[in-house]
């Protein structure tokens, strides 16, 4: 039988605690929970590419679809670039960068800071890239430019200080 969808952080490539890994070339459609084998499985927060506690990191040149999130950065990632990423038709986020778990007191060593986020088509999300309920201090100095959204619902959705800037 099929092993049933159960819930998580699942994410078809993920990274935690990695510096200076290369994700580039990937063709990743319809991303699961690792331990299903149910095709219909798609729970809503299955990424593509997910980083958390990670620097330095560079994931350009890849196609994302049919995923809850097409990439998601969480807390402690810094200094990476997201580039030249092809994302259509996710439920949430083509790109959502967060420091979930984070406080103004835990933020100098849980923050999400210094990505920069370019160059990317996001096609059919619900957000093309958002930076949620984050507070201030744990999140600050990303940079977003140049990216092209289509068909979402939301272009760009941003907690305070999120974005360094935007346009």
């Amino acid at each position: 039988g099929r092993r049933p969808c159960v819930a998580g952080n699942p994410a078809t490539i993920y990274l935690a605690g990695a510096r200076t890994s290369l994700v580039r070339f990937n063709r990743i459609r319809g991303a699961t929970h690792g331990t299903s084998t149910d095709p219909s499985c798609h729970p809503p927060n299955a990424k593509g590419v997910y980083l958390i506690g990670s620097h330095d990191n560079h994931v350009h040149n890849n196609e994302i679809s049919e995923a809850g999130l097409g990439i998601g950065i969480k807390r402690t990632s810094y200094n990476n670039i997201f580039e030249l990423n092809f994302i259509r038709d996710v439920q949430h986020e083509g790109i959502g960068l967060g420091s979930t778990g984070c406080s103004p007191e835990t933020a100098p060593i849980c923050a999400t800071h210094t990505n920069i986020v370019r160059n990317n088509i996001i096609v059919r999300a619900d957000v093309g890239v958002g930076a949620i309920a984050v507070p201030a201090p744990t999140f600050f100095d990303n940079h977003l430019y140049n990216n092209t959204l289509f068909l979402v619902g939301s272009g760009i959705v941003r907690g305070e200080e999120a974005f360094a800037d935007t346009n």
